[in-house]
Formats: C-alpha cells, structure tokens, sequence
C-alpha cells in the first residue's frame, strides 16, 4: 500500500466531500433578562427559568438547602426563610428582612448585590464577581412582582394524561424548514438507530421511491425505520448508549485491574431488553431489583442487576468501611444519574448545595445498598435443571423406599447420638429451617435435614443425619448453589463453621468485601476451601481486626462436591469443637438410575441479592469513622410518590415489602408514573440521542446546576408519551418520522467512536453481525503497559465484530475509540464529549486498524469486474449513502489509473479507500 493521501489530495479528489467543516447545531439561550434590556420591558420574569438558577450559581454556596456552610442564618432557596426577619434582629419590626415581596428597595438582598461597599456586597468580593445588571434586574422584576417561588422544573407533575396521541405530526415537531435529500435522511436515520450505514441497494431502493411524491416519501420512512426498529442491530446501537449511563466495564481497575466475571451477561441483556422493546418501567425495575420481581430465568431476573458491582475496586484497603462507602457512593451516583438525572452523591457529606436532597436523603439510600450483596446468581435458561431435579428426587424416593424406613426410635437414636453443639453457638439448624439463612440455586434445597432423617445422594445408599445438618449433597453432588448467613457484628473473639465437605468453600465477607478471593492480602484465610469429605471439621476466622463491623458468612458450592454444616458460632470455640471427628455420611458413588440424568451446569450470572436490613447510620461529613444516628431506608424524601410505602420507611419496608433491603419498594418508587423525573430523563436522553443535543442538554443532571429545557412543551408530551406506551421504539419511530427530523437546518454531527469504527467494517465489507457471547479481547500495543495488562493480546481487527462486544478494561481501553471521545467507564455519561482535534485526523490516517480495512476494501475493488466508474459509483454510496458527482467519479478514477511506482491495481485501491476513510463526510452525519 503506498503512503496516505495528502490532504491536497484528497481536497481535490473528494471535492465537496470535503468542503463543509462540521458546525455546532445549537446554541445555549441564556436564561434572564438580556444585557442592556430594561427591566419595564423584560419579558415576564419565570422562577424556575430565570431566578433560580441564577440563585444557586451565586446565593446558595453560602445561604442554601445546606445548613452546615449556611452563612448568617440566611437561606434563600426556600420562601419561608428568604421573607422572615433575621435570627439575629432584636425584634421583628427592626429586621431588615432578605426579601420583602412587592418591594425590591426594602429587600436586603438587593441592597447587598447591588452595594458599593466591599464589606457589605453580596456575593462577597474575594473571589466573586458582581452580579450584572441583568442579573439584578431579574431579582428585582420577579420580587416586585411578590417574589414567587415553585418546585423545580423538574420536579413538577407530568400533566394528567396524555401520551395517546401521534407525535410526529403534531407542531412541536414540525420542520424549521427545508428537509434533507431522500439519501442523506436515510443515512441518519440508520446511524441514529442501528449504529450502521445503508447499503447501497437500501439508498437505491429508497430513493427510488421517494420519487413518487410526498406520500411515497412518508411511506418509505415508515417502512425503513420500521425495519430497523426490528433489527437485532438497534438493541446493539442503543444497548451501548444505555452501557454509557451505567459506566460499563469488564474491570475493576486501580492498580490490578481485576475483572468484573461474567458482566458481557448484563450486556447482552440489556441488548435482548431493548430488542425486545420491554416497557421501560419494567427494564428499569429489572436493573434496580430484577432478583426480587421474577423467577431467576425469567426476563427480569437477577441478571438484569450486574450492574451495581461495575464499580472501580481496590485490593487490600486497610479501611474496609470507608471501601465499602466509596463502592456505595458510586452505585448511588449512578442509580441516580441514570434514572432519576438527580446527583444525589453530592448528598454524601452535607445537604446536596443546590438541589433538594439531603444528606438523611442519600444515607436512607445508602441503607437500601448497604443492605444488599454482590452474588454469583445461578439461572435455569429452559427450566432443565428444575426438571432435573424433579428426575433426582424420584430416584431418591425409589432408594429410600427399597430401604427399611425409619421408626421413631430410630430417630431418637439418631438424636442421642448426635454430639451437642458448643454451648453458645449461633446456628445448629436443629429446627428444621435455615434460621434465617438464604439459599439460592439448587444445591441447598428447601430446608436442612433434620435430626434422624434419611437422605440417599444420587440414589446411593440411605444415611441418616445425626443432628440437624445443611447439607448441600443430600439430593445430588452435581447441583450448584450458595448459603449466605444473616450479616452479623464481628466479635472480638473467633468465628467457627463446623463443616465437612468437599470441592466447595466458605468464606468471611466483611463490609461486603469481596476482592480477597483475588488478592487475600489483609483478608488473609478469609476464604477457605471445604475438602475433607469424611472428617467434620471447624474453619475459623480471627477477625479481630474487623471487630464491630458488619459481616456475613457464605457457604459455596459450584457442583462436583457437597459441603454438610453442622454449627456455626460467632464467639469463642476450643477443646474438643475443634477436633476433627469423623463424618459417617460421605456420599458413595452415585446409581446407575442417577448417573442418566442429565444435570445441566447452570448459567452463573453476576447479580445483586438481598442480605439483611440494616438501616445506615449517617456519616457525618462523609466519614464512615464519624457514624452518628441510623437513618430508615428509602427514597429522597422530594421524590417519593403518594402512592409508595410511608415515607419509604424501614419500617413500612419491613412491614409490606418482599425485600428485606428495600430495593423492590425503591424500584417502584422510581417508576411510579407520579414520579416525573423518570419520564423526563429517559425522553430527554431518547432525545438527545436521536437528534445529538437533548431538550435538556446536561442529560444526566436535572437539577438546579443543570440546564433548563429548551423546549419544556415538548419534553412533557415525550415524557407523557413514554409514561402513557412504555416503547422506547414508539417514541425512536415518531421522532424519526417527524418532520423536525428531516429537517436541514439541523447542522452536521460527528459520527462516535463505535459507529465510525463499526461503519469502517461494514463499507470495508466484512462486518460480523454475530450477536452476544464473551467479549473480544482488546488489542493491545505497545504502548498499553502497566499492572493488570492481559496475558494475550485480540485481533487488530477485533475479529470484525461490532465495537459494542469488544472488551472494555478500565485500565486498556481502545486507543482508537478513546481518540473519538469514547467515555472512560467511571460515572454516568449520558452525553459524551464531542470533540474536533488533530489526533482525530492522525489516528484516521495512521492507525493499523484503519490502514488494514483500507487495504481489505482496495482488494475487493481491486477484484471486483465492474468496470471502474461502477466500482467508484459503489464505493461512494457504501462511504456516504450518495450517489457520487461526476467529478467526484471522474477524479477518483484517475487517481487509480495515475498510481504509479510499481503498485499493484489493489494498493491504488486501498490508497483511495482509504483516503474515503479519512474524509470529513465520512465521519459526519448531515
């Protein structure tokens, strides 16, 4: 292949491909009053647009809903406090009051922003500037006018109803002027929601029957977009939009980069839910408490929640809490981010500054996570392992029965045999449940064995428990599944589990710690594997270090073992409990009758599980050490709904709810469609994501700090629309049909990173539409070192998948598709940055990735029989979904034929498709 084209070149080969720069499409209105306006003729000044933001940019630092940085007493963002007389006044009368309604020259607000005495100015005159006399005359236009204040914009109610009827026709959609050519309108339309070019015989098609009219136009639309719309290809495309919100990624990062197992499952369910078009109610359920809403193979089961445990993870933290806060912290971050637009982890150390969320607020959410646990849930695709063990437990029965049954005195043998647990244990399961113990999988079945009770694993010979026993290889020693105990206060003294097993583990978790089973360091024997199958043994844990924090215990097993539990004791444990003693019950090869049924292994997905409910302290300036007095379980308190639990109280969770942690009941207070915050977000990020800006253009923050809708009408009527259907597709088809759509006057927009990288692909031919499955490896370079750096390198290529299914490490992320701006997986990026730099161009032109696509589209032209005016007329509408100019055609050609210096037809060929891939037009959307 010869060196790359110069930019001259190109310039004269493409012609207008090249011409246009990109160019921002929108600009932001600044709220208020303009400069130089006065205020009798202002337009009518609006609370929510105009004051306050302007007062939380430049008041509430000092006099807001915070009260531990509130100055003087002095809080502004609520009518109450603002109009009362100072604390300070000796009587009411003599109070010179912030804010007199009606009369902006007895407000002392107004005499302190607009005073010339450094001492008295507001805001103070170190490090801040005076307020403009725009700013000042909003204050004071919207104080004469009797100072009104209003819940925020945000939180206001959806109006009743609505969502019914069609959007794509009614005025606030309709078209700000000339429409886009057939060609151009249909490859926007397949990037915004299948992420991929037409092909050329799409654009022919298309264009071919839009030439019949305006309802032949109308009628093709309808038919392109509904068939991407139910194309495997948009969950793929908008699954990765919604990986952003969640910060998606397959690693922990820090210094090893450990990876987060199995999360491609979350992903690909993400991708299968959008697909499927599940009402976003329940996708947003499913994510928040899919394990408590459905059965663990159902379509929001517990997969549906991976996502809680992609946060960034630290080996060996010498404050376990203080780790377990910072986890928790992220997770909050996120979950209110993405559904709520709310940034509720500014609530951690104080009242939230700006907005209405408490610290109460966020530790009450802190107390729903805090009160669940990271699991390795087990999930049936197909029901085989429950027919499974339908099939082992008749070969059971068949065994027990052939056997002489049990009388009474047997099992009062069996009792007086049985040796006592410790004086002070804290579990012996003699009654017959599991003592609040929770189980999941098969392995553990419905209850322990009781004292005197027969079993027969896998159909061998019966034994009899001597003592009350869990005992996960009663039924089968082929069945998965894991007990996790109630969490509990670590002791000063040693914790005991008497056991005797094999192929299985028990294991201490400390502040829901969980990196020890990568790197043990400080968490030295925290897990310990079972593998003595005829001796009862007692595992134990000096946890000194981490007495009075919170613990559980949790007892593994992943099949091809049992581990049987005859006590566990949370104090001091010696003499003869600590002796190994044999265990008389050790499975024996299983029969002939068991070895023929089929156990499947089940699918292990990486889940969030309910532990016990433990309401959170609250840290006092975010420091776990400084715990000061529990907060009940719930929502922020500004956005529960009149129709949820009281005050979304641990008490009302306890009472009403299945879910110990709270999660279910915070779940349906997100999606109740009283709740506004939730419409508005999904709608506005639809939006954005359709047309490149959102309504609201900061997606992820709606709050005082945010940015206030450019058009609040119409992001009602697509929040309404989306409450009323559920279709997040419903509301993609209406927004693409609209006439506002199609409209030119929109301005270019850069394709992101995956689209432009996946679009290379498939002009290159190639691409593998292959769906789901692990991730491809990442290609690494040379460059890509450090601690964590995988043993082995993937393709160049990525083996032609779609970027969506490539790996995402924290610690070796793409190269190429960080030079276009591809969100580094920490928080919720609702709208990525999109940026215009050289390193853009350079990686176009020199990555190896490029260069090889490059080389693999110039062979197939090269061998392709068309003559080459055809070839060129292809290699345009594969590039820009256009027909090329004559000129466009002619220059390319004789590029071609004018290579000289010993290249082959095929590297003339991949000169020039590379110099497409370079090109302005290729990477930008009209």
């Amino acid at each position: 292949m010869a060196d790359p084209l110069t930019p001259a070149l190109l310039a004269a080969l493409l012609g207008a491909a090249d011409a246009a720069a990109p160019a921002g499409a929108h600009a932001a209105a600044a709220p208020g009053v303009a400069p130089g306006v006065a205020p009798e003729v202002a337009p009518a000044v609006d609370f929510t647009r105009d004051v306050a933001p302007l007062l939380a940019a430049r008041c509430y630092q000092c006099h807001g809903p915070d009260a531990s940085s509130r100055k003087a007493g002095l809080r502004l963002d609520r009518r109450d406090a603002a109009t009362a007389a100072p604390r300070t006044a000796a009587t009411a009368a003599a109070a010179r009051r912030a804010i007199v309604p009606g009369d902006p020259d007895a407000s002392e607000l107004i005499a302190r922003v607009t005073s010339a005495d450094p001492d008295e100015r507001m805001p103070p005159v170190d490090g801040h500037a005076a307020l403009t006399a725009a700013e000042v005359a909003v204050l004071r236009a919207w104080i004469a006018a009797g100072a009104p204040y209003a819940k925020h914009w945000s939180c206001e109610p959806l109006p009743a109803g609505g969502g019914d009827a069609p959007l794509d026709a009614s005025p606030l959609l309709a078209s700000a002027g000339a429409e886009v050519a057939p060609a151009a309108w249909l490859r926007r339309a397949h990037f915004d929601i299948v992420g991929l070019p037409p092909s050329p015989d799409e654009v022919r098609d298309f264009v071919a029957a839009c030439a019949a009219g305006p309802a032949a136009v109308r009628a093709a639309r309808e038919r392109a977009v509904d068939a991407l719309l139910s194309s495997p290809r948009f969950g793929e495309r908008w699954g990765r939009h919604w990986l952003d919100v969640m910060r998606y990624s397959e690693t922990l990062g820090h210094e090893f980069d450990y990876p987060v197992e199995h999360a491609w499952r979350w992903r690909d369910w993400v991708i299968g839910a959008l697909n499927a078009d599940m009402p976003y109610a329940e996708f947003v359920r499913a994510q928040v408490a899919g394990d408590l809403l459905g059965g663990p193979d159902g379509p929001d089961g517990a997969v549906a929640t991976g996502w809680w445990w992609m946060t960034q993870g630290t080996h060996a933290p010498v404050d376990v809490r203080l780790d377990q806060a910072e986890r928790i912290d992220n997770q909050i971050d996120v979950a209110s981010k993405a559904f709520l637009g709310t940034t509720a982890s500014c609530a951690r150390c104080h009242d939230h500054k700006f907005d209405d969320v408490s610290q109460r607020d966020y530790y009450a959410m802190f107390g729903v996570v805090r009160s669940s646990r990271r699991a390795f849930a087990y999930q049936d695709p197909g029901g085989a392992i429950r027919a499974a063990v339908g099939r082992l437990a008749a070969v059971r029965d068949g065994a027990l029965a052939a056997s002489p049954q049990p009388t009474e005195w047997d099992r009062d043998r069996a009792r007086r045999a049985a040796p006592p647990a410790p004086a002070g244990a804290t579990w012996s399961f003699d009654g017959g449940s599991f003592e609040g113990w929770t189980a999941s999988g098969w392995a553990f079945g419905d209850a322990p064995l009781a004292c005197g009770d027969r079993f027969a694993p896998d159909g061998a010979a019966p034994h009899t428990a001597v003592g009350g026993w869990v005992h996960s290889g009663a039924l089968s020693g082929r069945l998965h599944g894991t007990l996790r105990s109630p969490t509990f206060t670590v002791p000063e003294h040693g914790i005991g589990v008497r056991c005797a097993g094999a192929g299985c583990r028990v294991r201490l978790v400390v502040d829901g710690y969980y990196l020890d089973d990568r790197n043990a360091l400080l968490f030295e024997n925290f897990l310990q594997a079972v593998d003595h199958p005829g001796e009862w043994r007692t595992h134990a844990w000096d946890a000194r270090r981490y007495a009075g924090e919170q613990a559980y215990l949790e007892v593994i097993d992943d099949g091809d073992g049992f581990v049987a539990i005859d006590w566990v004791s949370l104090g001091i444990v010696t003499g003869a409990d600590l002796q190994p003693a044999p265990f008389p019950c050790a499975p024996a090869e299983a029969s002939a009758a068991a070895k023929a049924v089929d156990v499947p292994a089940p699918v292990r997905v990486l889940a969030m599980e309910d532990g016990t409910g433990l309401d959170s302290p609250l840290y006092e300036r975010g420091v776990p050490a400084n715990a000061a007095g529990a907060v009940p379980r719930g929502m922020i308190a500004g956005l529960r709904t009149a129709g949820g639990p009281e005050g979304g109280t641990a008490a009302a969770i306890v009472a009403s709810a299945p879910s110990a942690s709270g999660r279910a009941e915070l779940a349906a207070e997100i999606v109740s469609p009283a709740n506004p915050l939730t419409w508005r977000v999904m709608a506005n990020r639809v939006w954005h994501h359709m047309t490149g800006r959102g309504i609201v253009a900061s997606t992820d923050d709606f709050g005082v700090l945010g940015q206030a809708p450019s058009e609040q009408v119409l992001l009602d009527a697509l929040a309404m629309r989306l409450r009323a259907s559920g279709s997040v597709k419903s509301l993609v088809r209406e927004i693409a049909l609209s006439p506002r759509y199609a409209s030119a006057a929109r301005g270019v927009r850069r394709l992101d990173a995956e689209a432009l990288r996946d679009a290379t692909i498939a002009v290159a031919g190639g691409l593998d539409l292959a769906a789901g499955g692990p991730s491809v490896p990442i290609h690494l370079t040379d460059a890509m070192q450090g601690r964590g750096r995988p043993a082995e390198s993937g393709p160049l290529d990525g083996a032609r998948r779609r970027s969506v299914y490539l790996e995402v490490r924290r610690n070796f992320l793409s190269p190429y598709l960080l030079a276009f701006d591809h969100p580094v997986p920490t928080t919720t990026v609702g709208a990525r940055s999109v940026s215009n730099v050289p390193s853009q161009g350079l990686t176009l032109l020199n990555d190896p990735f490029v260069r090889g696509q490059a080389e693999r589209w110039g062979a197939s032209l090269a061998a392709d029989p068309r003559p080459a005016d055809a070839r060129v007329a292809d290699a345009f509408l594969r590039a820009y979904g256009r027909e090329g100019t004559a000129d466009e055609v002619a220059g390319a050609i004789a590029f071609v034929r004018a290579a000289d210096g010993g290249e082959s037809a095929a590297d003339a060929w991949a000169d020039l498709a590379h110099g497409i891939f370079l090109s302005t037009e290729f990477r930008y959307l009209p």
